[in-house]
């Protein structure tokens, strides 16, 4: 946040929100919806895998794992990103 001097005390001043910024929080937020379905899906899963005797219950519950851990990382990295503003008609981004 950029800060603002006013009679010599420090304030910030919020960024403007642009249309592109709601566009992309709007994604993010479907995606991550999409992502904590996987979650309870992995959750209600391994809870599954636990009360039923299955032959391969090991193998369920390391893929299981597998696609939670796979989750939490694409939760993180989805809102670590931070949006770029957009480049003028004529002009590289390298």
């Amino acid at each position: 946040m950029p800060v603002v001097h006013v009679r010599g005390k420090r304030a910030t001043q919020p960024l403007p929100v642009s249309s592109e910024n709601n566009a992309m929080n709007l994604v993010r937020s479907i995606i991550s919806g999409f992502l904590f379905v996987v979650l309870a899906v992995v959750t209600a899963g391994w809870r599954w895998t636990m009360l039923h005797t299955i032959p391969h219950a090991g193998g369920a519950r390391v893929a299981l794992s597998l696609c939670g851990v796979a989750a939490c990382i694409c939760l993180c990295v989805l809102w670590s990103v931070r949006a770029t503003p957009a480049t003028k008609q004529g002009q590289s981004t390298t």
